[in-house]
This record gives C-alpha cells, structure tokens and sequence, in this order.
C-alpha cells in the first residue's frame, strides 16, 4: 500500500487530501483544499496562496487518475473539489452526520445524481474494488456542528 498527502496543514493549506494505492486500485481521500479567513488577524500569505494552488494542482490532477473518491465529511476543506471527479469515478460518501453536513449534502447529493454519476453513502460497509476492499467506518464529524 502507498499512502500519499496531497495537502494537509502541514503543507501549508487546510485539507488532508490524500491518494492511497493498493492492489492496482487508486482512491482519493477527502478531494478539498482552503486556506483560512484569517489566521491570527491576517489575511492569507503570497506563500499560502502558493501552496493552495499547488494543492489544488496535484488534487485535480489525482481525481484525473483514480478509481474512486472518498468523501469523509461535509467540510469544505473535505469535499470542494468533487465536482472535478471524472464521470467514471465511483464516489463514496459518508452519511451526513450533523445539522450542518445534511444542509451541504441536500445540495450535494441532487447535483451527483444529476451528473448520472455513481456514487453512495457507504457507512459500516466493506467495497470491493478490483484487488482491494475498502472498510468504511461509521461517520465520525468533527469540528463545529
């Protein structure tokens, strides 16, 4: 298995978008990249605005290339890249947990069926794709509600 960040806080962006390869199978974890408001009282930087670009480079670039997305919460930072996945891309969704993640997913989940792409929630559930499975736990939200 290769596990790689494609943007995290670490790299400079709020996300933890990350491409797990196993078995010949190409999933993107969480396909979302921001960049704060404000952090301590200022603006975003040139250097943080630098990063978000290359952030959302290598995540597009990725969804170009993979077999499925997972979407594990109803945060931007999470998700605001979906609308680049490919037609052809399984996309699986945890249920919306919160008051918040059900508003997002009322506008979410009418504009995926209407793309005719497929896509399902898939809580607690195991998916088999070619050479791997993937296991997917119960929603788990975070943050404010």
């Amino acid at each position: 298995m290769q596990v790689t960040p494609l943007a995290a806080d670490s790299l400079g962006v709020r996300s933890m978008a990350t491409l797990v390869e196993i078995g010949g199978v190409r999933v993107l974890v969480d396909p979302g990249v921001t960049l704060a408001d404000s952090r301590f009282g200022m603006p975003p930087t040139t250097e943080e605005k630098q990063a978000q670009e290359a952030a959302v480079n290598r995540i597009v670039g990725a969804l170009c290339q993979v077999d499925a997305v997972v979407v594990t919460h109803y945060h931007d930072d999470h998700m605001n890249l979906l609308p680049y996945v490919l037609s052809t891309t399984a996309v699986y969704l945890k249920t919306p947990a919160t008051a918040k993640e059900r508003r997002f997913a009322q506008d979410l989940f009418p504009r995926l069926q209407r793309t005719g792409r497929s896509f399902a929630t898939v809580d607690g559930t195991t998916v088999n794709l070619r050479n791997a499975s993937l296991t997917f736990s119960k929603p788990l939200p975070h943050g404010k509600t």
